[in-house]
């Protein structure tokens, strides 16, 4: 059942996310594994031939305040200079790796924890 759930999740996810990153790339393949909560996407970046794989592991979901928040230990890429961009930008902008999530959205978190 758990893997139905991930599996159904992991559509609706991937086309929100899509739709966020159209002007960047398309996503190739994403998963969700809410047993070990851990998050495997494949990405095509426009201008690039190969995918970037990215590892995202310890998600959570954060309910602080009325908001809700994403949450993760790591994330990792398959490129070294993109994993740094990101974990630079994360330092300067959500030191606590905590990203909101827009209130359309919030409702759903319940599913994936």
């Amino acid at each position: 059942m758990k893997k139905v759930k991930d599996s159904f999740l992991s559509s609706i996810i991937r086309r929100v996310i899509s739709k966020k990153i159209e002007d960047y790339g398309e996503i190739v393949s994403f998963s969700i594994d809410s047993n070990d909560k851990n998050i495997i996407a494949e990405v095509m970046l426009k201008g690039e031939r190969d995918t970037v794989a990215i590892e995202i592991s310890q998600y959570s979901i954060l309910d602080l305040g009325g908001k809700k928040y994403f949450t993760f230990g790591d994330l990792h890429t398959s490129r070294e200079w993109l994993t740094i961009l990101i974990q630079d930008y994360l330092a300067r902008f959500s030191s606590d790796r905590r990203i909101e999530i827009p209130d359309d959205y919030a409702r759903f978190t319940k599913f994936v924890l």
